[in-house]
């Protein structure tokens, strides 16, 4: 009992659908890579937008419209060109992995994520299907088993490895068995 006393209600509302995302990605990245590219594309054009427009003026209203149109233009433009789409997918899997995996404390960090996620792109666009599937399994099993160590507050890096790479390979063999073109 004293276990469920100590769980911040609005976290774990948080954890559980930033957990059924997850699941979600790792067995159905492949089939939903094109909801998914939307998604980013959206993100990425709303980041961007809020960006551009902040730097030009510091009217809320200017800077929240900027940021939505951009963010639709992302997320249409992500849709359309599909390679680039899958760029960014993949991109964004691969980089954000690696900053779970090695934090983002020091620059060296951050540029070998986008390090990796420029290579997790490129290998994308070469090889859509199975880059995919390994990127949205790898970094759905990274992040579920982060969300639900940190959810029960047990910290082990050995646990937390297998655990990711026995998810990873039932998500990569879910999603090969399961995803027909």
């Amino acid at each position: 009992m004293e276990f469920l006393k100590s769980i911040e209600w609005e976290s774990t509302v948080t954890l559980v659908i930033t957990l059924v995302i997850t699941v979600l990605n790792g067995l159905f990245g492949y089939r939903l890579r094109k909801l998914w590219i939307a998604v980013w594309g959206f993100l990425i054009g709303l980041f961007l937008g809020l960006l551009v427009s902040g730097w030009l003026t510091e009217t809320a209203w200017i800077i929240l419209v900027a940021g939505l149109a951009a963010a639709v233009v992302g997320a249409l433009l992500a849709y359309k060109l599909y390679l680039v789409g899958i760029f960014l997918i993949c991109a964004l899997a691969v980089g954000s992995t690696v900053l779970l995996l090695v934090g983002w404390e020091v620059w060296w960090q951050l540029a070998l994520a986008a390090a990796a996620a420029v290579a997790g792109g490129v290998l994308g666009v070469l090889f859509v299907k199975p880059a995919v599937i390994v990127s949205t399994s790898i970094s759905a099993g990274t992040s579920t088993v982060n969300s639900v160590m940190g959810l029960l507050k047990y910290e082990n890096d050995t646990v937390a490895l297998a655990l990711t790479v026995v998810l990873a390979a039932v998500f990569i063999l879910f999603q090969l068995k399961n995803s027909k073109d």
